[in-house]
């Protein structure tokens, strides 16, 4: 199915293609993703879903024929309806329809149309041909060492928290006891130096006194006969 393989061209350019009587194809950006079962990194990409119920009819698939087989609008339009009841007979008796080049068609319970995109494919223009790629396997040592490291960690933390509760311990107890009292020590009072001249003065009045006590005590002797 050579239309297949059109749609999937058109939608690497566009975000929506139209098939006329059937749905439309719809493409949704996807960024670049890590896929762990696989442990491989894909390319940003485009998702592609399947709306049986947007009926349009844009004409990018009738004009991309026209352009590249050569043809004019009535014959290009003409493989459209073919390829359209084709797909819509295969649907109705329950089978599985295979787009090469875009995926798979089915029918649920619910009789809705169900694609699933093939995803070898990259629908993305700019990012067309870009396949997974693999990411370096980790060694087991490695991962030993970061949880070695993530432990030791938690540990360090976990005796930091003891040693807090041990100090708020300790300070609590400290803030229990008995106040301690201070005893300021008492200034003195600098000795008062007396003058010189007032200490001269002094002794001089005290000799002058000593001298008066001496006469009186000589005037009131007897005197000898």
């Amino acid at each position: 199915m050579k239309l297949a393989t059109y749609i999937g061209h058109l939608l690497q350019e566009f975000n929506r293609v139209a098939l006329p009587g059937l749905g439309t194809f719809i493409g949704t950006y996807r960024s670049s993703r890590i896929i762990k079962e696989r442990n491989e990194i894909s390319p940003p990409s485009k998702s592609i879903s399947f709306n049986d119920k947007l009926q349009l009819n844009d004409q990018l698939l009738l004009n991309f024929i026209v352009e590249h087989e050569g043809i004019d609008l009535i014959e290009a339009g003409e493989q459209i309806k073919s390829f359209t009841l084709e797909v819509t007979d295969a649907l109705e008796n329950k089978k599985e329809i295979s787009l090469k080049g875009l995926g798979l068609l089915s029918k649920d319970e619910k009789g809705n149309i169900q694609f699933k995109q093939d995803e070898s494919i990259n629908f993305l223009g700019e990012a067309y041909g870009f396949k997974d790629v693999s990411l370096p396997p980790k060694k087991e040592e490695e991962v030993n060492i970061q949880e070695s490291s993530a432990n030791a960690i938690l540990e360090t933390i976990g005796k930091k928290d003891d040693v807090k509760e041990d100090t708020a311990i300790a300070d609590t107890e400290i803030e229990a006891k008995e106040p301690v009292t201070v005893i300021e020590e008492v200034k003195t009072e600098d000795p008062v130096e007396i003058p010189e001249e007032k200490v001269v003065k002094e002794e001089t009045i005290t000799e002058t006194k000593e001298e008066v006590v001496n006469e009186v005590k000589q005037s009131s002797a007897p005197e000898p006969v």
